[in-house]
């Protein structure tokens, strides 16, 4: 197993699935495809991004990786109050990674909080076993480890119920 962040995991399996597709490597091409599914799991899920993040492979490059998400927000009374539709793009640097978040208007400065949400997720220290003499079942069973740990961003929605506490006050 090799421990690395998680946008290095997804930017080394996006260069191995470039590779297979250029020297037509099906067999490997799926495995890579199939692992890259698997660690998709692991990106933001909840507090507000209640559908997920998917890694949008048709734009997904190796000098970038572009995540989509849709963000439920919520009024001043814990009532749910319309989606917003984002990008996250991230771009190596020197220092790590580089996250720029786009789209929904930036409604309540969200794009700030998502790109807090996101740095921290792909920045995570991760290891999945390498393919020699590792199966799927491995790389799941790392996938219900990792679900065990709670998501990296705070909770929004239990935060700001207990901060208005039985009156709805804040």
């Amino acid at each position: 197993m090799n421990p690395k962040s998680l946008a290095a995991t997804i930017f080394d399996l996006q260069v191995a699935i470039e590779n297979c597709e250029r020297s037509g490597n099906s067999e490997w091409l799926a495995k890579h495809r199939a692992k890259l599914r698997l660690i998709a799991k692991l990106l933001p899920s909840g507090s507000g991004i209640d559908s997920g993040t998917e890694i949008a492979s048709v734009n997904t490059k190796t000098e970038r990786i572009l995540l989509t998400c849709s963000f439920h927000h919520m009024d001043e009374h814990g009532g749910y109050d319309g989606w917003t539709d984002h990008k996250v793009t991230i771009t190596p640097s020197f220092s790590g990674i580089n996250v720029r978040v786009t789209g929904g208007n930036n409604r309540n400065d969200i794009n700030e909080y998502l790109n807090e949400v996101y740095s921290t997720a792909l920045a995570e220290i991760v290891s999945f076993p390498d393919y020699s003499g590792e199966s799927e079942a491995s790389i799941r069973r790392a996938l219900d480890l990792s679900a065990q740990v709670p998501p990296p961003g705070p909770w929004l929605d239990e935060i700001e119920k207990a901060l208005k506490g039985p009156g709805g006050d804040s």
